[in-house]
């Protein structure tokens, strides 16, 4: 068989199983089985290929099929132009994430901060890229799962960011104070969770779903220590589910918080949400 039958045999596979990308999925697959380039699979695809490679590419094809998320597979997703590390156990990064990050680097920017907490960090892709983008002196990200803090190390290492990580259970394990607080909580009310995508409810970790029945309760949490834990005047900022906007503004306000804003991701929805001290 050429390369074009097997890509395309995948990809029909990939569509009764349900996948939406499966275009997409079918060809990346490819890439990550040959090592190769969408430019040299182009070229190739009228090429013979030899069952070691079939053998390879297939395996993953069933995987894919099974909806073990394509990032699972790969153990990478691209994040603002960074290549991140995935691992099951630890949630993968999102593409709405980047409105939040954007936001907070535009905050750290303008008001010329450096010190920063990545509350909840899973792969390290929040306050990572911020390390990346900004001048920061000290970058300290914490996580309650162990899997979480040994990937973002891995992730830190691979990106040359200078950070402290730690294991905590919120701010249990955080010293000091800091200009601004990012965090992406576990958000997902708990009877949400059995309506989600397969690659969702099956395969990412539910201590990084689960927000409690009402999805709110680590805003509850976070927002009622973070003043112990911020500077004078510093921010807070949140990714929200896309309904969560007023209920999470509303905790923020009675935990002292001013100019409270909402912001928008780019399919219009609710995202983050910003306020400082």
């Amino acid at each position: 068989m050429t390369v074009r039958e097997i890509i395309e045999n995948a990809e029909h596979k990939m569509a009764e199983a349900g996948i939406e990308e499966s275009y997409y999925d079918s060809r990346a697959l490819w890439e990550y089985a040959t090592g190769q380039d969408r430019i040299a699979m182009l070229l190739n695809m009228n090429e013979q290929v030899d069952d070691g490679i079939y053998s390879r590419y297939m395996n993953f094809v069933h995987r894919r099929c099974d909806r073990t998320p394509l990032q699972y597979i790969t153990g990478i997703q691209n994040f603002m132009g960074l290549d991140f590390l995935t691992a099951p156990g630890v949630l993968i990064p999102r593409y709405d994430t980047e409105t939040v990050v954007s936001s907070a680097i535009d905050i750290i920017k303008k008001k010329k901060y450096t010190s920063v907490l990545d509350m909840c960090c899973g792969s390290g892709c929040i306050g990572l890229t911020i390390g990346h983008e900004c001048n920061i002196n000290r970058l300290v990200l914490g996580d309650i799962s162990g899997q979480a803090v040994s990937l973002t190390e891995k992730n830190a290492d691979r990106l040359d960011i200078v950070c402290n990580i730690v294991e905590t259970d919120m701010f249990s394990g955080i010293d000091g104070r800091f200009d601004l607080i990012i965090s992406n909580p576990p958000y997902i009310r708990s009877d949400v969770i059995p309506t989600l995508m397969p690659e969702v409810k099956d395969h990412e970790p539910k201590l990084a779903l689960d927000g409690s029945a009402d999805g709110l309760v680590f805003y509850r949490r976070i927002s009622a220590d973070a003043a112990d834990y911020l500077n004078a005047g510093g921010y807070l900022v949140y990714e929200i589910g896309n309904d969560q906007g007023d209920e999470v503004s509303a905790i923020m306000r009675k935990n002292g918080f001013s100019d409270v804003t909402v912001l928008k991701d780019l399919n219009n929805n609710d995202r983050a949400v910003t306020g400082h001290l």
